[in-house]
């Protein structure tokens, strides 16, 4: 199972309003709002001196899309408590910690649509 898998299933079991619009990488073409999608955007590999050592540190942003600016914010603080300081086992993935980086909210004038995203370092045993 992949961390972006597992994040995604976090969130799911928790924040009702986006269950089943979680996705990968982008929002297919005619998805439901208000939605998520979660990306990897760096890894980095742990190592001792033996070599690597199974650990990764891995750099997820999660997007929250709404209608409504209040509706983004309210989804995005859910998935911060969901996420920042998370230690423990999703989906058979095993979580070191979880800490929110960065955090930030945009308007897209053209669609209408609210995104807050979000910046997580996510420490994980591969």
């Amino acid at each position: 199972m992949s961390i972006e898998t597992a994040i995604g299933d976090r969130i799911e079991a928790a924040a009702t309003a986006l269950s089943d619009r979680i996705y990968p990488l982008q929002i297919p073409a005619g998805a439901a709002f208000p939605n998520a999608v979660v990306q990897r955007i760096a890894t980095r590999r742990d190592a001792t001196l033996g070599g690597p050592n199974g650990v990764a540190r891995v750099r997820v942003q999660v997007d929250i899309f709404a209608k409504t600016q209040l509706q983004a914010r309210a989804l995005a603080d859910a998935v911060r408590g969901l996420l920042d300081g998370f230690a423990g086992t999703q989906s058979g993935v095993v979580v070191q910690d979880s800490l929110l980086e960065n955090e930030h909210d945009l308007f897209d004038e053209q669609t209408g649509i609210y995104r807050t995203i979000l910046e997580f370092q996510i420490r994980f045993e591969e």
